[in-house]
């Protein structure tokens, strides 16, 4: 419970921001609920003069925060998208086979003799 629980605090302020992370929304709230009253409870022993409330009540979620799921497929689709391109530029640019006759001519200074035709049966 402890690794999903976070508490910041508002710089030049006396205010505590606690926040529970949870596969359940009511667990979540039940948890913050509980750390803001033990605090306050705390506190108030502590320093039984002081003034130590709730700001602000601990809420349900309406929507999980986590995994935002529109988000992670966009990502999956352009980095996916980014890969296959670039692995087809990569072979491309690898590939060092002569294909025409001319490209045989060029790089390898020999004359030609045959080709074989391309078969095309419809």
């Amino acid at each position: 419970i402890l690794k999903k629980t976070t508490v910041t605090t508002k710089a030049g302020a006396m205010i505590l921001n606690i926040s529970v992370q949870s596969n359940v929304a009511v667990d979540a709230y039940k948890n913050v609920q509980a750390y803001a009253d033990a605090f306050v409870e705390r506190a108030n022993q502590l320093i039984p003069d002081g003034d130590v409330k709730i700001m602000d009540s601990a809420q349900v979620p309406e929507s999980a925060i986590k995994p935002n799921v529109n988000h992670n497929t966009v990502i999956g689709f352009l980095l996916g998208l980014l890969i296959s391109v670039s692995i087809s530029f990569l072979l491309e640019y690898m590939d060092n086979t002569l294909v025409t006759k001319e490209e045989v001519e060029e790089y390898l200074d020999l004359s030609v003799i045959g080709i074989i035709p391309e078969n095309n049966m419809e």
